[in-house]
């Protein structure tokens, strides 16, 4: 895989759509035959129709940015500065609420390009500690945030349909000088 064919870019208004349809799929793909095909189908109909992304590209303390191969659109992050948990130490912190990639695109780098970007932009603002939950059976998820220095912290209960899960809360508290020399 060559690097410089992999570009990131913040979420516009005109890539709600194309947005939609890749963040369902990649969520379809994710955890299809983990949890029942019907609260799946209910969870993407609802987090990632038209409306739904259309209001978080609005939201005035969330980010979206677009991971792209040449000119196909192969994931996203989507970072929060709100809703930190109480058993963050830090309150000041960044959320990845998503950060996925479809699969045909896994350890070909996108998901490694947006993580630092995520992490460059705490820097930006500064935010000593970047934080997210994953859900305790994507283990394939956890093991790559551990590699980026992520340790869990707290464990939350979510709702996926009629199914409970158990989200682990994973935290990263950063020096913000060597934040800003990550990929440089």
């Amino acid at each position: 895989m060559e690097k410089d064919k992999i570009r990131l870019r913040p979420a516009t208004h005109e890539d709600i759509g194309p947005l939609a349809a890749v963040a369902g799929k990649i969520f379809r793909e994710t955890y299809l035959g983990k949890m029942s095909t019907d609260d799946l189908d209910d969870y993407i109909s609802v987090a990632f129709s038209i409306d739904a992304i259309s209001a978080a590209l609005r939201e005035p303390q969330s980010r979206t940015i677009m991971a792209f191969y040449d000119d196909e659109l192969t994931g996203y992050a989507k970072l929060s500065t709100g809703n930190a948990p109480d058993s963050l130490l830090y309150r000041e912190a960044l959320q990845i609420e998503r950060l996925y990639v479809l699969k045909a695109w896994h350890r070909r780098m996108i998901g490694a390009f947006l993580m630092q970007w995520c992490l460059q932009y705490a820097a930006s603002q500064g935010l000593p500690t970047v934080w997210l939950a994953v859900w305790e059976r994507n283990t394939d998820a956890i093991r790559f945030y551990q590699r980026w220095g992520f340790e869990i912290f707290d464990a939350q209960l979510f709702m996926r349909g009629n199914d409970p899960q158990t989200g682990l809360l994973m935290k990263k508290i950063c020096q913000l000088d060597q934040l800003a020399k990550v990929g440089s």
